[in-house]
């Protein structure tokens, strides 16, 4: 189950490439409709009178900042939210583009031969 890439010049060293054949999937994600759709809608509900506040608190609430806010109170921002149409297309949009990675985190996983993402986080350990 070797990794098999189109881009293959063996005058350069196998890091670099491995660097190039990285950016360049970068780039094709970033081109994708997907992307580019969930980008979109991320910088218009940070940027919606509405939505915007809501998440700017229940991001300070989730932070552990301010103690005084309980449970119920980000349960009913999270529900406000949910409610909203502009959250709920950025949901489905949040979903695809999770799954065009998940793709490609799966391709890569089987290409190599072990979880790729998986072994893309710290153990924690050292």
């Amino acid at each position: 189950m070797g990794c098999s890439s189109n881009y293959n010049n063996q005058n350069e060293p196998a890091d670099l490439r491995t660097i190039q054949a990285a950016n360049q999937l970068a780039h094709l994600l970033e081109s994708t409709m997907e992307y580019r759709h969930f980008l979109h809608l991320t910088e218009k509900i940070y940027s919606d009178t509405q939505a915007g506040p809501l998440l700017h608190q229940l991001s300070t609430m989730q932070s552990g900042y301010f103690q005084s806010f309980n449970e119920k109170t980000i349960a009913d921002i999270q529900e406000k939210l949910e409610t909203m149409p502009l959250m709920q297309e950025y949901k489905v949009a949040e979903q695809q583009v999770f799954a065009l990675f998940r793709g490609v985190d799966q391709i890569i996983s089987q290409e190599a031969g072990l979880p790729f993402a998986e072994n893309a986080i710290s153990s924690g350990f050292g």
